[in-house]
């Protein structure tokens, strides 16, 4: 979904392999499984690069809301111990007693 997201945002297979530190060759593999994947067109080429098609563009704001919502699930709460309302039992054997 980054390489995706990167492609539709710098337009370049170049600059995205670059940008991600894995080879042309690796970006370009990417969008020949993309093109599998969805039955329609998803970047058409220019000469000036790569422009995302108005599906492409669809696509790209439902990864954006995923990748956000993933990010949020990873969020660490702030855990303050002053907030607990509830018993806590510790259960130790004689070495931690000591």
């Amino acid at each position: 979904m980054r390489i995706f997201l990167q492609l539709v945002r710098e337009k370049s297979a170049s600059r995205v392999a670059h940008d991600a530190g894995i080879s042309q060759q690796a970006v370009s593999g990417y969008l020949r499984r993309l093109r599998d994947a969805f039955p329609r067109e998803i970047f058409l080429r220019h000469s000036s690069g790569l422009e995302p098609t108005d599906f492409a563009l669809g696509i790209a704001r439902k990864f954006e809301q995923m990748v956000a919502d993933v990010g949020d699930v990873f969020q660490a709460e702030v855990f303050d111990p002053r907030s607990l309302n509830r018993w806590v039992t510790v259960i130790a054997n004689e070495y931690a007693q000591l």
